[in-house]
């Protein structure tokens, strides 16, 4: 784009129709010979590779332990027992399960959801239920539908 050095009041700014020239990085690399461009020559090497988090294996792993972790009370705070002790969760969204299975009318993903929505709780606490909500949804989706269950 080039600027003009002559004032221009802003009507005629508007006015104007600037059209910016394209500017080429490789416009003088042949396309087919990558001999002489080693860096064109590593492109041919790329893999695309899906990597699991370490978090993610763990919960492949627990999957089947979590199957049924939202039948009742009792079962809900095994799971979470169990994920703590599987370093999932840690002892601060222990405590927001344990919140949970004491004030959740029901124990689901829904009601969860509708607790960590309202005002009346911190914003930590909140912050901790929409964590644990996350983990549970991973692993009820690991576990296809298995912690409902």
């Amino acid at each position: 784009m080039e600027i003009s050095k002559t004032p221009i009041n802003l009507q005629s700014a508007f006015s104007q129709n600037i059209t910016p020239k394209p500017s080429f990085i490789f416009d003088t690399l042949p396309s087919d010979d990558t001999s002489t461009h080693p860096s064109l020559q590593a492109l041919g090497n790329i893999q695309d590779v899906f990597s699991p988090s370490r978090e993610y294996l763990q919960i492949l792993e627990i999957k089947d332990k979590a199957k049924g972790g939202l039948k009742d009370t009792d079962t809900f705070m095994s799971m979470a027992q169990m994920l703590k002790d599987e370093n999932i969760i840690d002892s601060d969204m222990m405590m927001a399960a344990d919140f949970l299975a004491s004030h959740s009318p029901k124990l689901s993903l829904d009601a969860f959801n509708q607790i960590a929505q309202t005002d009346r709780l911190s914003l930590e606490m909140r912050g901790l239920i929409s964590e644990l909500i996350q983990k549970l949804a991973v692993i009820d989706y690991a576990s296809k539908g298995g912690i409902v269950a």
